[in-house]
């Protein structure tokens, strides 16, 4: 499928290191990959499927590295998706 959250989200796991390959939405094998990734480093049910406590969680990790100067590179990547 392809919507606005699954855009945002594919976006955020880029943005955060985890290369889901394709970015257009469509939540396709390789972006379920990132997201396995991302929930094993972040201790939470690696399931490769999206759920409020994944977004919770990327958020979270967004807002840190956007608070730390060593993130720039995470910084200007955000502010081309707003």
């Amino acid at each position: 499928t392809s919507n606005n959250l699954s855009i945002t989200i594919i976006e955020l796991l880029d943005v955060l290191g985890y290369n889901p390959g394709r970015t257009d939405g469509y939540f396709s094998q390789g972006v379920s990959d990132a997201l396995k990734r991302f929930e094993q480093d972040h201790g939470l049910t690696v399931d490769g499927v999206l759920e409020y406590s994944d977004q919770e969680c990327m958020v979270s990790v967004l807002a840190e590295r956007l608070s730390h100067k060593e993130y720039d590179n995470t910084l200007q990547k955000v502010l081309t998706l707003i």
